[in-house]
């Protein structure tokens, strides 16, 4: 035994032992452990002693205080800076409730200190543990450091991006024949576009420098938040626009609630007629309900922009100059002409709808001059079939954006994922004809289905003497 060993002596273990000691040993053995005081100490030992004539258990230990029937008495005056909150409580499960009551990092009787109690006690009857909170939650303690903020989006050629487009909805009350959006809108319909995912989506976006936000389909009109999120947008300082088949605002009570916070529209007129629109729209009444939009438009809201996009097919190709007087008449301040992209509807029926480059060559270079003021914009269509129009190319005018749109993420798994488009190819090419022309470089060309399908010697190229001013 070393040093001071001699002083050493058995820790006060539960009395229960010694009986067990004893009839291993035969009952040879002392008791090796001392009785344990039931009472509750002071840890003080200069706290007042007791005095022996109070009690009939005379004993020269330290006093305790009286105790209080219902609460846990409170310690003497001088020592109450000094004493455990646990160790004049009723008994020993009392001093363990007592300590329990100063959680660490949180003040005692503190609101915070009592939502932490009662949720561990609603846990405890779950027979669910949660470890205390240990954070303190004083309000000397800093405030963490805020996450650094991403930073802006930069295109591979150094191009900043400003527009975001989000998917909004994934269903729509028209189904068009060439409708690019119709599978995605089958695969992504049982996974509605929440406001709490749109609303993050659209304040990361501008804290990284967007300054615009296009919502597309679907129908996003149809979205129960579609007010709010335009309202979000313009809180935050962007510029909104929609592109919509007129579903909503043909309404003059929701007009009025969304063209205020609303810069601008794209709307989706197809034909002069009901005859011609409605056939390519699939549903009976939509020539009037875009028509009435267009000019609900304009009343309700003068400093609204409505814009108006025709997608060319074989079947209103021959109606494109009344389509776009039409449009002008309506009030359209921009028209867009987007040649049949082989996506979704469109792919599955682009041998049936696609017009011939040739047929395009003949009509296109003749509808500025039909449009008046208003200006026209030419999307998938090469530059050289739009002859000394060329500068009207969509390709030109197309700006880098960021879609955010729903994608797979694995079986039965979907994410609502961020896209880059830097350029406006939409899967077109540069064919054999296209190497020589001086306009390849901002060209996107014909889409690779019409490749695969037709001849492309209609496409013209063009030298640079032809190209310069």
């Amino acid at each position: 035994m070393g040093r001071g060993g001699a002083t050493l002596r058995p820790q006060p273990l539960h009395a229960r032992a010694d009986p067990l000691l004893q009839r291993r040993h035969g009952g040879g053995l002392g008791r090796q452990h001392p009785r344990l005081e039931r009472r509750p100490r002071l840890l003080d030992e200069r706290a007042a002693r007791r005095d022996p004539g109070r009690e009939p258990r005379r004993s020269a230990e330290p006093r305790g205080p009286l105790r209080v029937r219902g609460r846990a008495p409170a310690p003497a005056r001088g020592d109450r800076a000094r004493a455990d909150p646990g160790v004049h409580a009723r008994g020993r499960r009392g001093a363990e409730r007592a300590g329990a009551r100063a959680l660490p990092g949180l003040p005692p009787g503190s609101r915070a200190a009592s939502r932490v109690r009662r949720r561990a006690r609603r846990s405890r009857r779950r027979g669910v543990r949660h470890l205390p909170v240990l954070a303190d939650h004083t309000r000397a303690q800093p405030l963490a450091e805020a996450p650094p903020e991403r930073p802006d989006w930069i295109g591979p050629r150094g191009e900043r991006t400003e527009w975001l487009e989000i998917h909004l909805t994934y269903t729509c009350p028209e189904r068009c024949l060439f409708c690019s959006e119709e599978h995605r809108m089958r695969r992504y319909k049982p996974y509605p576009v929440t406001w709490g995912r749109t609303a993050t989506v659209i304040r990361e976006h501008a804290r990284r420098g967007v300054r615009r936000v296009h919502l597309t389909g679907g129908e996003p009109t149809i979205h129960p938040r579609f007010v709010d999120t335009l309202k979000l947008a313009k809180k935050l300082g962007m510029r909104t626009s929609v592109g919509t088949i007129g579903t909503m605002l043909a309404r003059r009570d929701f007009a009025e609630r969304a063209l205020p916070f609303l810069d601008e529209a794209l709307f989706s007129l197809h034909g002069p007629s009901p005859e011609v629109h409605d056939a390519m729209a699939g549903r009976e009444g939509s020539f009037a309900q875009v028509t009435t939009a267009l000019r609900l438009s304009r009343e309700v809201a003068p400093r609204f922009h409505p814009y108006v996009n025709i997608v060319m097919t074989r079947k209103n190709v021959a109606q494109l100059p009344e389509t776009v007087a039409l449009a002008a008449s309506l009030g359209a301040e921009l028209v867009v002409i987007s040649n049949l992209t082989p996506e979704g509807l469109g792919l599955d029926a682009y041998e049936e709808l696609a017009v011939p480059l040739d047929r395009l060559a003949e009509v296109l270079p003749r509808l500025p001059a039909l449009a008046g003021d208003v200006p026209l914009r030419f999307f998938g269509v090469p530059m050289c079939l739009l002859g000394p129009h060329r500068m009207l190319s969509n390709d030109l005018h197309w700006d880098p954006r960021v879609t955010v749109e729903w994608a797979d993420a694995g079986p039965d798994k979907v994410r609502f994922a961020d896209h880059y488009n830097w350029d406006p190819g939409r899967k077109r090419i540069h064919v054999e004809e296209c190497e020589p022309c001086a306009m390849k470089g901002v060209c996107m060309g014909v889409f690779d289905r019409y490749a695969e399908l037709y001849s492309t010697d209609a496409l013209k190229p063009e030298t640079k003497a032809e190209v310069s001013p």
